[in-house]
């Protein structure tokens, strides 16, 4: 393979539960895991890790840990999927995303081992794993003092668990991939419990009660000490009004020191309360973590996008974070008039999704991503009364009032990504082949 296209296809090839059918997880995912890793000479125990399960926040206080890692004076590696635009976002060192020249030459490598691999009841590795292989290289190559990984899906059979962490984090947990995590909080909690490790701290949030008893159960049976995080309090936060000039966009909290974070979002102060109760079980200072939380990044979540006229951006995907979504815009946000532009992937609780965005929005606009699972806005429109369809952001923005009229694009972060490119925020050499 020469070219990055061609690496991409080369990964985009190989069974991918991302992108095709939420298939059975059985304990095969992990050996395969193991033994590509072990034909790599094991490059994941060469560097410390925090390893994040949860169904929401888990980019967010990913994204953080690593930016207070980094201040505090250590190379700091992060690994998060799905991503926005192209799959370089998905391993980063201290902020910066893998080159391109860098992801090919390293997919080269990853194929190597594709060949000693062979055929044997294990079964063929998939994209997500071969992705993963590729960042614990790319980390342990690059000397990383600590990784930040977010777990792709569950936890207990998730090609990132593997790893063996200094600390573990389980982040708010809702209803999300039940076909294949478990149709109660219980079974769902249960999967995510598996990343917890023997006598290591585990650091977690507010849970539903059913969650919280399976989690300290886990915990008990392998007498892992459980930091329980409280939200970080808010002392102030923008309020950005249509039509106006954009204020300095962020929330103003108290973690024993004062921090302006620049993101937006009840949600966040869960997510920043986790990952300062995290961060100072590492020991970082809390000149560090202010630090880091001030200089954070992570687009696509209550993201403005435009000023004049207003457009937001936020992945949420599921009833749990559309009803946080709904609560933070009425929050931060003021308007005369709401646009809702939405699409979502096909697993997803749609109707619970429109039930909440129908009663938010004085329209609704429904868009298709380009990902193959996304949904076919024909079918979906009997849960939009009223709504209408749009090829692309162009058309569906078109006529948006400059003064009082607040657009949000939301529903799935593939859609996101779209629209992230449509309005110019990626740089063409960060916009992946579609």
């Amino acid at each position: 393979m020469k070219t990055y296209s061609e690496a991409l296809a080369y990964l985009y090839s190989f069974a991918n539960y991302e992108v095709s059918a939420m298939t059975p997880r059985t304990d095969l995912r992990l050996a395969r895991m193991r033994k590509l890793l072990r034909l790599s000479g094991n490059p994941h125990v060469n560097f410390r890790s925090v390893l994040i399960a949860g169904t929401k926040g888990k980019g967010s206080t990913a994204a953080m840990l690593a930016s207070i890692a980094q201040a505090g004076g250590l190379h700091a590696g992060l690994y998060t999927t799905p991503h926005l635009n192209t799959h370089r976002e998905r391993m980063r060192i201290d902020g910066q995303l893998i080159s391109r020249t860098e992801f090919i030459e390293r997919m080269r490598r990853v194929r190597d081992i594709v060949c000693r691999y062979g055929e044997d009841d294990l079964g063929p590795p998939t994209t997500y794993e071969l992705g993963t292989l590729l960042a614990f290289q790319y980390f342990s190559d690059h000397d990383v003092d600590l990784a930040v990984v977010e777990v792709g899906l569950g936890g207990r059979l998730d090609a990132t668990n593997v790893l063996e962490p200094d600390v573990s984090i389980i982040t708010s947990i809702s209803y999300d991939h039940i076909e294949v995590l478990g149709h109660t909080l219980a079974a769902i909690a249960r999967e995510k419990a598996g990343i917890i490790r023997p006598a290591k701290p585990l650091v977690t949030t507010r849970q539903r009660i059913s969650a919280r008893r399976v989690i300290e159960e886990v915990a008990r049976e392998k007498r892992a000490p459980v930091i329980m995080a409280g939200p970080a309090p808010a002392r102030g936060s923008s309020c950005i009004e249509a039509g106006k000039p954009l204020p300095r966009i962020g929330q103003d909290l108290w973690i024993g020191v004062p921090v302006w974070l620049p993101l937006l979002g009840d949600a966040q102060l869960e997510n920043v309360g986790v990952a300062v109760a995290t961060a100072r079980e590492l020991g970082f200072t809390d000149d560090a973590i202010r630090r880091g939380l001030e200089s954070v990044r992570w687009p696509g979540r209550l993201e403005v996008a435009r000023g004049r006229p207003l457009v937001l951006l936020d992945g949420a995907h599921n009833v749990d974070s559309m009803r946080k979504l709904a609560s933070s815009i009425k929050k931060h946000f003021a308007y005369e008039r709401l646009r809702v532009v939405c699409g979502f992937s096909t697993d997803k609780d749609i109707p619970g999704m429109a039930a909440i965005l129908n009663e938010l929005a004085d329209e609704v606009v429904l868009m298709r991503s380009k990902h193959p699972r996304a949904a076919d806005p024909s079918k979906i429109r009997e849960h939009f009364p009223g709504a209408r369809t749009a090829g692309d952001l162009k058309e569906a923005l078109e006529g948006q009032r400059v003064d009082g009229e607040l657009a949000l694009v939301t529903g799935s972060l593939y859609l996101v990504g779209d629209a992230r490119l449509q309005l110019g925020l990626v740089a063409p050499e960060d916009q992946d082949p579609l």
